[in-house]
C-alpha cells in the first residue's frame, strides 16, 4: 500500500444529456441498461435509477456539474450561500449561532414556499 494515497480518478464524469440520451435509448430497447451503461460511460446503477420510472425518486438536478457528488442543494446554490452568509454575520458580531438554527430556517422557508424539503 502506497504511502501517498493517489486519486484514481474523478467520479461523475457524464453530462446531463448523455443521461438523457441514454434513458432515452433504453426506454426504446436499443440498449440494455448495461450496455448503454458502456457506450456512453454512465455507471450501471446511476442508470438504472433514473431508468426505472417506479423507483425513481427525484428527476435529473438542473445544477448538476460534472465531477460533483454527494446531495445537490434542495434551495439552490444562491440560498444556501446566503444563508451561510448570515450565519458568519451573526458570527462575527457575537451572536452564537448553533448548527440546527440554520437548518431550522432552511427547513421552515422550504416548507412555507412548497419547496423540496432538506431533513433536518
Amino acid at each position: 500500500m502506497p504511502r501517498v494515497y493517489q486519486k484514481k480518478g474523478l467520479c461523475c464524469q457524464w453530462k446531463p444529456d448523455d443521461l438523457n440520451k441514454a434513458i432515452a435509448d433504453i426506454q426504446k430497447g436499443v440498449f440494455t441498461v448495461r450496455a448503454a451503461s458502456h457506450a456512453y460511460g454512465i455507471p450501471r446503477t446511476t442508470l438504472q435509477q433514473y431508468a426505472d420510472a417506479s423507483t425513481r425518486q427525484h428527476q435529473l438536478s438542473s445544477e448538476h456539474t460534472v465531477g460533483h457528488t454527494g446531495r445537490y442543494p434542495a434551495l439552490g446554490a444562491e440560498f444556501e450561500k446566503e444563508l451561510s452568509d448570515h450565519a458568519k454575520r451573526f458570527s462575527e458580531l457575537y451572536f452564537g449561532v448553533t448548527k440546527e438554527q440554520p437548518c431550522k430556517l432552511a427547513y421552515e422557508l422550504a416548507w412555507k414556499n412548497g419547496l423540496r424539503q432538506p431533513s433536518i
